[in-house]
């Protein structure tokens, strides 16, 4: 099978990672990557019992891709990272209180995570596996992913395992919201953390340190709840983000255009569901059995709102 730019990318970028740490003494180091044939891959250096900072292979591709920077040069700034950040030992890393839950397309990721013995839930056509994620104090991230035998260490089933990570809040996961702006010419945003006194009564795209899992903590969602005071519509069209949409606004024209933009523009490796979802009672349930089929919902014929006042008002509260 051809390998797609972003894999050409990535052996590249490996391949001058390895020269480099040979050039430079480190002949016992190699690069590894996180979550190796999943959507979210990091690298970092393979150090047993300790651990660097990870950096994320999207970030320094889609940089690549609008600088056109040199391989080997990229190489050499990602080593310059992992000596930043300096190294902190594993077993710092790999605790419960820094798991986070991910979602991922089923049927491209389920091979992957079988073969890596990473144990997984299934939901519809997604797959929900955890990641440890280590925030420094003074910046910069360890990662490493849970396995069956930290659950067996820790007497888990994966369900059980999930009902416990998911009770974080939006501050402890890093949920962050983009509410959309309606516009002539283009969709503006502006970025809160997802806590509902900063939220209105306006669609957002939603995405945290773990990605479009962030939807799976239902204190996240109730928050949209409340500040919707409606039934929050859940359009997971990406691995990376999900767009929520108030359910009184889902058939405006202007929205329906923004979530058929955004799939357009979604590389398929990052695609995550078909289906649609709404928030009930802590629980994600099937509104739609897919995505088309909510954007093909006829316009009702009902009383306009002024949303805009509704959201002046709001704001002016504060």
């Amino acid at each position: 099978m051809e390998l797609t730019k972003y894999d050409r990318f990535k052996k590249a970028c490996l391949l001058e990672l390895s020269i480099f740490l040979r050039q430079r003494g480190y002949s016992g180091v190699r690069p590894s990557v996180i979550g190796e044939g999943l959507s979210v891959e990091k690298v970092t250096l393979d150090l047993g019992d300790r651990m660097c900072h990870c950096v994320d292979m999207e970030e320094i591709y889609s940089e690549q891709s609008r600088s056109h920077c040199p391989t080997a040069e990229i190489a050499r700034q990602v080593f310059e990272c992992f000596l930043s950040f300096g190294m902190v030992e594993r077993k710092q890393v790999e605790c419960i209180e820094n798991v986070l839950a991910y979602a991922v397309n089923l049927k491209k990721s389920k091979e992957t995570l079988k073969k890596s013995r990473i144990p997984f839930l299934v939901m519809d056509d997604m797959a929900i596996y955890f990641r440890f994620n280590y925030e420094m104090r003074y910046g910069g991230t360890m990662e490493s992913i849970v396995c069956e035998e930290h659950l067996r260490k820790w007497n888990y089933s994966v369900e059980e395992f999930f009902d416990l990570v998911k009770q974080s809040d939006s501050q402890e996961i890093g949920a962050c919201a983009f509410n959309w702006v309606e516009s002539p010419q283009k969709f503006g945003h502006i970025p809160v953390i997802a806590k509902s006194e900063d939220l209105c009564n306006e669609p957002y795209d939603l995405y945290g340190l773990n990605g479009a899992g962030v939807t799976f903590y239902p204190r996240v969602l109730r928050q949209f709840e409340e500040a919707f005071n409606d039934q929050v519509i859940i359009v997971p069209y990406s691995e990376q983000k999900v767009a929520l949409v108030p359910a009184g606004r889902v058939q405006e024209t202007w929205v329906q255009t923004k979530i058929r933009e955004d799939i357009e523009n979604t590389e398929t490796r990052l695609s995550l569901s078909d289906h649609v979802y709404t928030y009930d009672n802590g629980k994600l349930c099937r509104f739609k059995d897919n995505i088309k089929e909510m954007l093909s919902i006829e316009q009702e014929t009902h009383e306009p709102v002024n949303h805009k006042k509704e959201v002046a008002s709001k704001r002016h509260g504060r």
